[in-house]
């Protein structure tokens, strides 16, 4: 079963230090949120954020569709985060255009 997250909140962009995210949140604060974020000048690759949990790498598979974003993740990433290896973010689509998402995290995740 799929851990889902019904986001009101999506973010995106460069953070402090060259860092780069795309985020999602069902309040826009701390608790339930879900956020991929990169720094290019540094080689762990992706790091993803799954509300208090951090996990680097083990991005298996993305699909961004209109308002919907799925993750497969590893088994590794899973666990150390707390979600199934498939997550589900939902998210009204005005918030987001797809064609830019899925560019911005196709550029997150690529190694």
């Amino acid at each position: 079963m799929a851990s889902t997250l019904e986001a009101k909140v999506v973010t995106s962009g460069p953070l402090d230090y060259g860092v780069e995210h795309v985020g999602w949140s069902a309040h826009g604060a701390e608790a339930d949120r879900f956020i991929v974020m990169r720094n290019f000048d540094e080689p762990d690759g992706c790091c993803l954020l799954a509300n208090e949990a951090t996990y680097y790498g083990g991005v298996e598979r993305i699909e961004v569709t209109e308002g919907e974003t799925r993750f497969v993740v590893s088994e590794e990433a899973a666990a150390a985060l707390g979600t199934a290896t498939e997550i589900v973010i939902r998210y009204p689509a005005e918030l987001a255009t797809t064609d830019q998402l899925r560019t911005i995290l196709t550029r997150l995740i690529s190694t």
